[in-house]
């Protein structure tokens, strides 16, 4: 069974789930989730967690690949370093497959409190717990929930 890794990519920081099949749902369940960071992109993307543990062979990545949107303060320059940040992460988790999506696919353009809301409403109690576990300062938790959110959006499980 697929091995699913979501990825929220940041030059600094980015959030990551795990999805798994599960005996119980009919959709993969997240069994991992949390942050990983670095001085810059580079040094973020040295910081990608191995998921060793996961079988390659199986193993499936989701990442947010970044767009220039005509309307945006966010500076080119910035979406550049992003855009590096995404490319050595893919290297580096090495995975069998790998779909990059963009922000509007996964989340359309509703503003981010509302949309991570509606990621957390779509947890199971189990998920809402690993979450809660996850070693990661509230103040980056948007990263995590992010990774999460394109995660149940691949699986099906976010419309």
């Amino acid at each position: 069974a697929p091995l699913i890794v979501s990825i929220d990519p940041g030059t600094k920081c980015a959030g990551y789930a795990v999805f798994a099949e599960s005996d119980t749902e009919t959709k993969p369940v997240m069994i991992r989730c949390g942050v990983f960071r670095g001085d810059d992109w580079i040094d973020t993307a040295n910081h990608t967690p191995e998921f060793s543990e996961l079988d390659k062979e199986n193993l499936k990545l989701i990442i947010e690949d970044p767009r220039i949107y005509p309307v945006t303060n966010v500076r080119p320059n910035d979406l550049m370093k992003l855009a590096n940040s995404v490319g050595a992460i893919v290297a580096k988790v090495n995975a069998k497959f790998t779909k990059l999506v963009t922000p509007s696919r996964w989340k359309k353009s509703i503003p981010k409190t509302i949309h991570q809301k509606r990621i957390l409403r779509c947890l199971s109690p189990e998920e809402k717990q690993i979450l809660d576990n996850c070693l990661c300062p509230k103040s980056l938790q948007h990263n995590v929930v992010d990774a999460i959110g394109i995660g149940l959006w691949h699986v099906g499980r976010m419309k």
